[in-house]
């Protein structure tokens, strides 16, 4: 819980491999999300066409797709897979965007409850989005609900 990233690298950021050695522990390897900038632009406009603009999932991929924006890599390949809704609404969904670490989040590869998830107090990674974006676009879900009162903007961990 030291600001080391957990799970997939989302979409417009990078993981930044960093060796650690605890006290009394062995070396270990650990990753930290940083910004990958046009990437991370084209996240900031998918939030501003979903919150700002209103528009549907199936509008940005159109947009997307028209101006020829960066798409997600496969991880198997290497390669840009194309945009598709599935990808547009996770990256809508992830409070990860707000710089902020949550734990908790899955259970045994299931989504666990909003209301069991551990926020970190602080930014461990740059932020891409504010919490007004991230509400904006998710007015209806009810994942907003669960957001932490205030996010501690500061250094990052």
């Amino acid at each position: 819980r030291a600001g080391f990233n957990t799970g997939t690298v989302p979409y417009g950021y990078r993981d930044q491999r960093v060796r650690v050695k605890p006290p009394g522990r062995r070396a270990r390897w650990r990753s930290r999300l940083i910004l990958e900038p046009v990437e991370a632009a084209t996240v900031k406009m998918i939030y501003t066409w979903r919150g700002g603009d209103g528009l549907t999932i199936e509008a940005i991929q159109k947009r997307l797709d028209a101006a020829r924006y960066p798409a997600p890599l496969d991880p198997n390949t290497g390669q840009p897979r194309g945009w598709e809704r599935s990808e547009i609404a996770a990256i809508l969904r992830n409070p990860k965007y707000l710089g902020r670490q949550i734990w908790g989040r899955h259970h045994h590869r299931r989504p666990a409850p909003a209301t069991s998830w551990i926020w970190s107090p602080v930014w461990v990674h740059p932020p891409i989005l504010t919490t007004e974006e991230f509400t904006a676009a998710n007015r209806r879900s009810r994942l907003i609900a669960f957001l932490p009162d205030s996010v501690t903007p500061g250094q990052v961990a």
